[in-house]
């Protein structure tokens, strides 16, 4: 987040940076949720449908506006899902995202149990 709020920081001050922490939040939960939609949903139908459910779910709305680590987690956990999928779960270097996921805060601990 501070990497993405840096230049807008810079230029325009702490408005800059608050508008581009929150824009980057929102991107990170709409990347997670075509991810996850594109990892497990095959037709085109279904995956507008988890999408669609997704963005109406409780709290949404606040992991995207608000500077909080969830949606950088959940961003991993997705591309971690996505590869791990892809590779018929077998071990590789993507498991670098379930790593970074617990980096991001330790509520991953029990998805690093399961997998």
């Amino acid at each position: 987040m501070a990497a993405a709020s840096f230049l807008p920081a810079y230029l325009i001050g702490d408005a800059g940076q608050i508008v581009a922490s929150r824009m980057l939040q929102a991107l990170l939960l709409m990347a997670t949720f075509l991810v996850l939609a594109q990892t497990f949903v095959k037709s085109w139908p279904l995956k507008a449908v988890l999408l669609a459910a997704l963005l109406a779910m409780p709290y949404t709305d606040y992991f995207m506006t608000m500077p909080k680590p969830e949606p950088l987690q959940l961003f991993f956990l997705a591309t971690f899902l996505y590869f791990y999928k892809k590779n018929d779960l077998a071990f590789g270097k993507y498991w670098i995202f379930l790593g970074l996921a617990f980096g991001t805060k330790i509520s991953a601990l029990p998805a690093m149990v399961v997998f």
